[in-house]
């Protein structure tokens, strides 16, 4: 699977959170976290920025997923008696890169 999101290191930046790739010279905006703009605001500033965290960590978690979807499938060791890390994780990766 091919990954099309913005390559980088996400970081959250500004007080009204927003999240870019490569920040400096060459940043991308990814997200702005805001208070309103026609949306649901998040009021709390504590859950604003977690939500910034949250996205700006997104890449990593990603990858981590890949990497866990990368190990053997136990299922059939297990007899369906445990879960799967791998066969979760790839239905996560699916969600992410193809929208499933």
């Amino acid at each position: 699977m091919e990954t099309r999101h913005t390559n980088g290191n996400w970081t959250v930046v500004g007080n009204i959170p927003a999240i870019v790739a490569n920040a400096g010279e060459n940043a991308a905006v990814i997200a702005r976290i805001e208070y309103d703009n026609g949306f649901v605001a998040v009021d709390d500033p504590k859950e604003r920025d977690a939500n910034a965290r949250l996205i700006a960590a997104a890449p990593e978690l990603l990858e981590t997923l890949e990497t866990i979807a990368h190990g053997a499938c136990l299922e059939q060791m297990c007899a369906n008696r445990c879960i799967c890390f791998s066969c979760i994780a790839k239905t996560a990766i699916a969600k992410v890169k193809e929208g499933k």
